[in-house]
């Protein structure tokens, strides 16, 4: 497969803004329960806030695509992956913030008074944060520590509950250079894919007829959406000149997997009930694989007037892991707000201190670390 150009894509910041801010939302309900609403109120932020969580399985989806670019993009190509490279690039991106909110939230822990903001962001009563859930962390393994040992009480406190997604991910991209530098050809790739895909549906199956009760975090429910997001780009990477000389094409793309997209997402359960915990996510990553294939051939998502709203997408990362800690400071000011001024101020105040993050800490720590270990 021949090497890609490595630019930033315009409408994947888009949709990892959106992503970021369901995200968000889902987790804002810890200030503004819905019962605290009036109907009205409560039925849109309901509609809104609700399945915010699936934005992590987009940012699964659109992980799976940059990373596989990524790889490709390189004078090796996708399949001679300079290992020492891909870990080093990680390990300077993901590291210093994760080190950071980590030190952040064990410091306040241990001495910050046990407010509502203290249970719901950082430690919530039943939570016993002990060397197992430190190692957890540390070893990328924290999903499976919930799911191993928290099964019936997952909540730990938001500030290490999200920690979850990332250690998915990570999972993941261990194996994923060595699997392509193994296999060599896109055929085999693309049934690895296809298995992934397959086989998260089936444990998703089997965990929701077995343990109806539980929600499992285990990679294997999850991998599937990493996989599509890989799957995105070799499909891309064949056959973007074609979709891009069939405008009309292009549209259906967009309107059918944004139309597929937002139904999924408004109308899913909350609960994880049968086809919505099974084949919703499965779905919405289908809608947003459709809307991706066109929407990266249309011209116009490049527009300079969306830059803005793209811009939550290009700190998903700070914004995912310095969000609780936002949530956390600004509680009290943000209960005596309107939940709608107060959301905004939520996402503003989120994306500034993420923008700082990103510039004055996470890309100077970046640097210093891949200048070292590549």
């Amino acid at each position: 497969m021949r090497p890609q150009s490595a630019a930033t894509i315009q409408v994947i910041d888009l949709v990892r803004s959106f992503s970021i801010l369901a995200v968000m939302a889902h987790h804002f309900t810890f200030i503004y329960p819905l019962q605290t609403l009036t109907p009205e109120a409560a039925g849109l932020w309901n509609r809104i806030a609700n399945n915010g969580h699936l934005g992590v399985s987009v940012f699964f989806l659109i992980s799976g695509f940059l990373i596989t670019r990524l790889i490709a993009s390189q004078p090796e190509g996708l399949w001679d992956p300079d290992f020492r490279f891909f870990y080093a690039r990680r390990i300077g991106r993901l590291i210093p913030l994760l080190t950071l909110v980590c030190l952040v939230g064990a410091v306040l822990i241990q001495y910050a008074p046990p407010t509502s903001a203290y249970q719901e962001c950082l430690k919530s009563p039943d939570a016993k944060l002990g060397p197992a859930h430190w190692l957890s962390i540390a070893t990328f393994s924290f999903n499976w520590y919930i799911t191993l040992f928290c099964a019936k009480h997952p909540y730990q406190g938001l500030q290490w509950d999200l920690l979850w997604s990332l250690s998915i991910e990570e999972q993941f991209y261990l194996f994923y250079p060595l699997l392509l530098k193994g296999i060599k050809k896109e055929t085999a790739l693309i049934g690895f894919l296809f298995f992934f895909i397959v086989f998260g549906l089936v444990t998703r199956g089997i965990n929701i007829f077995l343990y109806p009760e539980m929600l499992s975090y285990n990679s294997f429910q999850n991998f599937d959406m990493i996989a599509l997001g890989c799957l995105l780009f070799v499909v891309w990477n064949k056959w973007s000149g074609v979709i891009k000389s069939c405008p009309g094409f292009c549209f259906f793309l967009c309107c059918s997997g944004l139309l597929l997209g937002v139904f999924i997402y408004f109308h899913i359960a909350p609960r994880p009930e049968l086809w919505s915990y099974w084949f919703g996510r499965f779905l919405l990553g289908v809608g947003a694989f459709m809307f991706l294939l066109g929407a990266m051939s249309e011209r116009w998502f490049e527009t300079k007037y969306l830059k803005l709203l793209a811009l939550p997408g290009r700190l998903s990362y700070g914004m995912y892991l310095l969000h609780p800690l936002v949530l956390y400071f600004a509680w009290n000011i943000l209960r005596l707000q309107s939940v709608w001024v107060s959301f905004l101020i939520f996402v503003v105040v989120t994306t500034l201190v993420a923008y700082g993050s990103f510039k004055l800490f996470e890309m100077p720590m970046n640097f210093w670390i891949r200048k070292r270990l590549s």
